[in-house]
């Protein structure tokens, strides 16, 4: 008998271990299949499916709307932070994002979700591009 409910369980043990809210989405965004389920093969062994899909679409709509209230500022450091340990330079790990924009998004989001996001990273890339480089 499990202690923690599945949405406890991925928020203080999956999620608590990615660095980064854009790393959430990206990691949410992965677990993501084209059916519009997720697969999260131990949360599922452990609550069953229905409560870990359900905990999967709470975190990932919770998360994309955290991202979309973060200030641009706060997600540039994060990109300049954490793009490095990727072998990438903020500039390529934008334009990766950017690329992938459809698979960081949830099911059921709206349109003005999807515009947000797309906006945020155009302006993240627009600010990665002006700053001088060290």
């Amino acid at each position: 008998m499990t202690l923690k409910t599945a949405a406890e369980d991925l928020a203080g043990t999956t999620l608590e271990s990615v660095s980064g809210m854009l790393a959430k989405l990206e990691y949410l965004g992965g677990l993501l299949q084209e059916d519009g389920s997720y697969h999260h093969w131990g949360l599922e062994r452990t609550y069953g499916s229905v409560p870990a899909q359900q905990a999967l679409a709470d975190a990932h709509r919770a998360t994309l709307s955290r991202v979309l209230r973060t200030p641009l500022q706060q997600l540039l450091l994060e990109i300049e932070k954490y793009s490095a340990p990727r072998g990438l330079t903020p500039a390529a790990y934008l334009e990766q994002l950017r690329q992938n924009t459809a698979c960081l998004l949830p099911p059921a989001r709206s349109t003005g979700s999807s515009r947000h996001l797309g906006s945020a990273l155009h302006a993240l890339s627009s600010l990665v591009e002006a700053r001088p480089h060290a």
